[in-house]
């Protein structure tokens, strides 16, 4: 049943070339999943797709979902951006921010929800010989990315990251500050926000292990909500220690921090 989970980007990947064409920082999806559109629909003779399953891709496929998912992704990159704006321009808490975050959390486990269903209708479609090919084809695809690609997680919402921009030295920092941000964030930001994504990290890996396997949308219920209650946990770690680095930046020091990060 791992046909059942490829079929989870057909929509996503739909809306990387026309929701977001215009470029910046899109919303990220709640957990890494293959995006099979950019191999099935340019190499539907290679995969021998007959016409009758192109027009079922086509109908019971491409114009039922993607609607749904546009439609939650839109809602998610505008709570995402008025998060951001917040804690830029406002100072706003986690307390304060707290419906807007769980609405974002919402939105993208309601997703992967639509996904599944949708993986359902294109195992319909094509025979396990089709997917055997289409997976090989991704696998490959996945193999041209980086390897880093293999080790990294998204978190609920796209956030700066003010200590990776002080490692190669695009922001540049007092000693003062430096020593100010590894003490006061880092107590901070480790002990909630590391935590719980290296238990997301986990479980998505585990995840993508049981997809694999064939577990359906009703095994893998438990095993979603939970990734996605870790990375809303770990939002409140990250907005506590971005509020704090802003009380040690300048106020040009982080008008960059936000440039750099949503340029």
């Amino acid at each position: 049943m791992f046909k059942k989970i490829i079929a989870t980007g057909i929509a996503v990947g739909i809306l990387s070339s026309s929701l977001f064409a215009s470029g910046g920082n899109k919303p990220d999806e709640l957990i890494h999943l293959y995006h099979p559109v950019q191999v099935i629909m340019p190499n539907l003779k290679k995969l021998k797709i007959s016409k009758d399953q192109e027009e079922r891709l086509n109908k019971d496929m491409l114009s039922v979902y993607p609607p749904k998912i546009q439609a939650h992704m839109k809602e998610i990159a505008k709570m995402e951006k008025e998060v951001q704006e917040a804690i830029y321009e406002k100072y706003m808490t986690k307390n304060q921010l707290k419906e807007k975050i769980d609405k974002v959390q919402k939105l993208k486990r309601e997703v992967t929800d639509i996904h599944i269903d949708a993986l359902n209708t294109l195992s319909d479609i094509l025979n396990k010989k089709q997917f055997a090919q289409s997976l090989k084809m991704m696998e490959k695809q996945n193999l041209g990315n980086k390897k880093s690609n293999k080790f990294k997680i998204d978190e609920l919402a796209i956030l700066p990251h003010p200590g990776k921009l002080l490692k190669t030295a695009k922001i540049e920092a007092t000693q003062e500050q430096k020593v100010r941000i590894s003490k006061e964030v880092k107590a901070i930001f480790a002990p909630v926000f590391q935590d719980k994504m290296r238990k997301a990290f986990d479980l998505e890996k585990k995840l993508q292990r049981a997809v694999k396997k064939g577990k359906n949308k009703i095994e893998l219920k438990k095993l979603l909500d939970e990734i996605a209650k870790l990375k809303r946990e770990a939002m409140d770690g990250r907005i506590d220690a971005l509020n704090h680095i802003q009380k040690i930046f300048t106020k040009e020091q982080w008008e960059k921090v936000n440039k750099l990060t949503y340029k």
